[in-house]
């Protein structure tokens, strides 16, 4: 799976990882790939757009926490994607995703909750560190 800013061609950075990480674990779950397509080209237009669905035939029996963390990890802004440890521990259960409203579209407002940590993800505002040309 490849990230909307990449088929773009614009700045990017391990989170086209994540993004990709989102896709493989929607069609774990699922059995059906999140960007389906007839040709290549409908395939790229539909992930360039990036506007996946989560009909509740397939995602009824997976957890919301879960279902949250993938529609995170496969949104369009890349700085709205979780960190890799914040999507590891959501999905070990070590931490929770907390949202004030989870039936908003995905933004940069959700974190990781444990006892002992606080982890929050980056803000659209704020800029990669590592980005490539």
């Amino acid at each position: 799976y490849v990230a909307p800013e990449m088929l773009l061609d614009q700045s990017y950075n391990e989170l086209v990882d994540i993004f990709a990480a989102g896709c493989t674990y929607y069609y774990a779950l699922t059995c059906e790939k999140v960007f389906a397509g007839a040709n290549r080209d409908e395939i790229l237009s539909r992930t360039v757009r990036c506007r996946p669905k989560f009909p509740s035939k397939w995602f009824r029996h997976v957890s919301t926490t879960i279902v949250w963390l993938i529609k995170c990890c496969i949104t369009k802004v890349p700085d709205s994607r979780p960190s890799a440890r914040v999507g590891l521990q959501a999905i070990l259960g070590w931490g929770k995703i907390c949202r004030s409203d989870q039936n908003e579209e995905p933004s940069s407002a959700f974190e990781l909750r444990s006892p002992d940590r606080h982890v929050e993800a980056p803000t659209p505002n704020q800029s990669s560190a590592n980005a490539k040309p």
